[in-house]
């Protein structure tokens, strides 16, 4: 989970501790290495939790797979709530683990590495970067490339959240070969992600997975983002406010999570 704030805070601190605005769900195959990664829409219509400030729970409503993180205690319970809400999207699939990583968290693990290179799939004036160039991000870019959207056009989310994919592959891509030369860039990346984020994956966890990798040869992941049709709700209280909603195609959501988590059987 991508969090739109800059640090971490917990709902006794803040009114609103944030909305996950990338989320995706990554399946590895214990046996053979094989990566896939499946991204969600951020403002997906799906059944959430809703809970009060101080953490009773009020019902389960219809809303953006977004606001199931924002409806949670800045902690523990939003990063589930959010797994829960992805996992019905997903028709149930259970998810064990998470890892949520807010916007300040970008820079450091992006520069630790050495930047990211990706071809553009987006205009981008503040960098003189346009659609179609090939940029090496470093510093800020990293947040710019994965976070800015056009306010103006109801799908801009879903060119987002594909250059959030784009990236995340990239920087595996980069990652996995220094890995393999240098096994401690595991440890070195958990301890500068460990400031900025919230996670149940400890780093037993990564550097079994790690390791996984790199006995199976994996270097890369496949990667899968839902269809489906973006719509305009009006907002019922703020006149002239709408909000987008995205219905996934229901033959998207069973291709992507037979392809991720199951293996045909002949």
């Amino acid at each position: 989970m991508g969090i739109d704030q800059r640090t971490l805070e917990t709902s006794d601190k803040t009114d609103f501790v944030g909305a996950a605005d990338a989320d995706i769900v990554l399946a590895i195959d214990s046996k053979t290495g094989l990566t896939k990664a499946i991204s969600i829409p951020r403002d997906t219509m799906v059944d959430i939790d809703m809970y009060t400030a101080s953490g009773v729970f009020l019902r389960t409503q219809q809303a953006q797979l977004c606001l199931a993180y924002a409806y949670g205690d800045g902690s523990t319970k939003s990063c589930k709530s959010t797994v829960e809400a992805m996992s019905r999207v997903l028709m149930g699939v259970p998810i064990s683990k998470y890892f949520a990583l807010d916007l300040d968290g970008i820079k450091p693990l992006n520069d630790e590495i050495g930047g990211v290179t990706v071809k553009s799939l987006y205009d981008f004036d503040s960098m003189g970067v346009k659609k179609g160039d090939t940029v090496t991000l470093h510093g800020d870019m990293a947040e710019t490339y994965v976070r800015e959207r056009s306010m103006e056009e109801l799908d801009a989310s879903l060119n987002r959240g594909e250059r959030q994919v784009q990236y995340v592959k990239a920087y595996a891509a980069k990652v996995l070969p220094t890995v393999m030369k240098d096994f401690s860039t595991v440890n070195k990346l958990y301890d500068i992600a460990s400031g900025y984020s919230n996670t149940n994956i400890s780093l037993s966890n990564v550097t079994y997975i790690g390791t996984l990798l790199m006995s199976r040869g994996v270097k890369d992941f496949q990667t899968m983002t839902l269809t489906g049709e973006m719509k305009a709700s009006k907002d019922p209280v703020y006149e002239g406010v709408v909000h987008a909603e995205f219905y996934p195609d229901e033959d998207s959501v069973t291709e992507a999570v037979l392809d991720a988590f199951y293996t045909q059987v002949d």
